[in-house]
Order: C-alpha cells, then structure tokens, then sequence
C-alpha cells in the first residue's frame, strides 16, 4: 500500500512558485530556432471565401515569463502550398513546462482561424518536421505546417 505524508505545509502551500535552480529551470537558456517553410491543404473556413491569404502566428508560453508571439508574412491567395521560408528565435529557460502554439489565420477575412495546434517544447527534435493543424474545435483535418527546429545554447551563441 502506498502511503503520503501530508503533513509537511511545503507540499500544501500555493501557489508554487519555480525559482532559478529548481530542476525544470534551468539556468543557460536555451534558444529554440523555428523556420517556417511551407503549409499544405490548408482548409478555407468558408465556402464563400474564393482563395485563402495565410499567415502564421507562432507563440512560445513559457512558465513565469512573458509569452512571445511571432507573425509571419502573409501569402495572397495561396491556401494550398503557401511558402514562407521565414525565421524566429525563441528564449526558453524552461523546458518542460513550456508550449509552441501555431495559428493559421486568413488575412483578408477578418482574420479567420484556418488552423491551430500546440506542442510541448520537449516534445520537439531538432530537424525538419511537419506539424498537423486542427480546426478550431481541436478536430484533426488534414492540413499541416512543414518546419525545421534547431535548439542552441544561448550562452554558446555570440552576442
């Protein structure tokens, strides 16, 4: 039988708090590189919509700090293979407890959702590698964004 001891007012004490050298924060950051190459069969939020014009919203959240959001270029009229080839750094001190979000959104059309996903930033390899999109209720559909990840240290990077 498994027993815990609750009696120890450090385990019942909120909110907690993560301070610089606790085990999840570590203290060289870490700066994660996305390019953003291409998307694929992305859907139009709307049958009357005669072409999509995309643009990507990529946003790191991040524990205790700022989130960060980047916005990539849009593309006119290109909702099947729009190109980007576009690049963002990210600061990530820690890892475990941090997300990436991309959002696809229509430029013309009142900035409708086309697509959406989040990721865990552990979960990410560096390399190139595709995202699968969601629609705005989280169902899968076909579409996805092909990336490439690289991780650095920051502290190894030149200023």
């Amino acid at each position: 039988s498994i027993r815990f001891d609750l009696t120890d007012s450090n385990m019942l004490t909120l909110p907690w708090t993560l301070q610089p050298g606790d085990a999840a924060i570590s203290e060289t950051p870490m700066l994660l590189e996305i390019e953003l190459i291409s998307a694929h069969y992305l859907p139009k939020p709307s049958k009357k919509m005669p072409s999509l014009n995309p643009y990507v919203e990529i946003t790191v959240r991040r524990v205790e700090e700022d989130d960060q959001t980047v916005r990539s270029t849009w593309i006119e009229k290109n909702g099947f293979d729009p190109r980007w080839r576009e690049t963002f750094s990210f600061e990530v001190r820690n890892l475990e407890l941090s997300l990436v979000s991309f959002i696809v959104k229509d430029a013309v059309s009142n900035k409708a959702l086309i697509g959406q996903t989040a990721l865990p930033l552990s979960c990410i390899q560096p390399g190139h590698r595709t995202v699968p999109l969601r629609y705005a209720n989280w169902v899968p559909n076909d579409s996805f964004l092909f990336c490439k990840f690289l991780w650095r240290d920051k502290a190894a990077d030149p200023v």
